[in-house]
């Protein structure tokens, strides 16, 4: 079952990765953009058929634009709970990017609750029972902060080994050590030598990064960065800034899960694109150019990483049940 967001964006973004899945799923029917607007703008949805005792995979994208990703999020709620009206015995939720995932402490200096554990008690109340996603903040937190509902992230390590394979880097650079869970397997297969920065954030869209550059700075290959997520760009920016104070002419080579540009973000990109500092940016989750970007960013293949997901489900044993047989339903 896609919601509208998915149907509009989906074919430019992951349809090869959403095909993949359905594909695995061993009986399928498709329901396209369950959810509209009324005329006055608020979310209807619209299941004109009985899903009693079905299993149902609701996909929606919640990473097309940052401002109406509330929008998409209220829209799969809905449709969630439709679902559950119409008797789905299971319900389990795809999103490429999973909202809010940034924002699981609180700061009680600023008065700031965890976001991420509310989103998770929307899912749960309107009858989700598990959360398929791309790897993007503290899994681990996330996963405890959801329960009871089952939570799964999986890092989409095939597609940015196969973006960075073509670059031949040398050096590999994790910007801190929240992306070394992604970064290390990727350096593996690639056969490159893993650089992990320190990060220190000093406000939401600056931060300063130590390198430590050695062998960096007489090599004259192009240097690979992996991160889970590009926003601000402040990350890359200071990356960049570090280095080429022992490389001066870089070229640097960034791949991400999740690339979801702010404007600061797009001016900083367009900078050192212009600059010849950045030759490249991949990403997992968005194909189509971004208004404003001047570079566009690449996509490679997604089938290995649905198999990864489905590798993954499979490890479960109630996600098993759904993927293997039986009564498994999708739309």
């Amino acid at each position: 079952m896609t919601c509208l967001a998915f149907e509009t964006h989906g074919p430019r973004l992951l349809r090869a990765l959403f095909d993949n899945i359905m594909a695995a799923l061993p009986t399928n029917e498709r329901l396209r953009s369950v959810d509209r607007r009324f005329p006055d703008g608020e979310v209807c949805v619209e299941i004109a058929r009985s899903l009693r005792g079905r299993r149902v995979l609701a996909c929606q994208i919640l990473s097309v634009d940052a401002p109406f990703s509330d929008n998409e999020l209220l829209a799969l709620l809905a449709t969630i709970h439709g679902c559950k009206t119409a008797g789905a015995e299971r319900i389990i939720v795809f999103v490429p990017f999973l909202a809010y995932s940034r924002q699981d402490r609180p700061d009680l200096e600023r008065g700031r609750p965890a976001t991420t554990e509310l989103i998770g008690r929307l899912l749960r109340s309107a009858g989700a029972d598990a959360v398929v996603t791309i790897a993007a903040g503290a899994t681990q937190r996330i996963e405890m902060l959801y329960r009871p509902l089952r939570f799964t992230a999986v890092d989409p390590i095939a597609p940015i080994v196969a973006a960075l394979a073509p670059v031949r880097p040398k050096y590999l650079v994790a910007p801190d050590g929240g992306a070394v869970r992604l970064a290390e397997p990727v350096a593996e297969r690639l056969g490159c030598e893993l650089v992990v920065a320190a990060k220190q954030r000093v406000d939401a869209e600056n931060v300063v990064l130590n390198v430590d550059a050695a062998g960096i700075e007489s090599d004259a290959a192009p240097v690979a960065v992996v991160d889970d997520l590009v926003a601000s760009a402040g990350t890359i920016v200071a990356l960049a800034t570090e280095l080429r104070r022992h490389r001066p002419a870089l070229d640097m080579y960034v791949a991400c899960s999740h690339l979801r540009p702010t404007p600061v973000g797009i001016r900083r990109i367009n900078e050192l694109y212009s600059a010849g500092c950045l030759i490249g940016l991949a990403t997992v989750t968005l194909a189509a150019p971004v208004e404003g970007l001047r570079m566009v960013p690449h996509m490679p293949p997604v089938a290995e990483l649905a198999t990864d997901i489905l590798a993954a489900l499979n490890t479960d044993e109630t996600f098993a049940e759904d993927f293997r047989g039986g009564r498994a339903f999708s739309a």
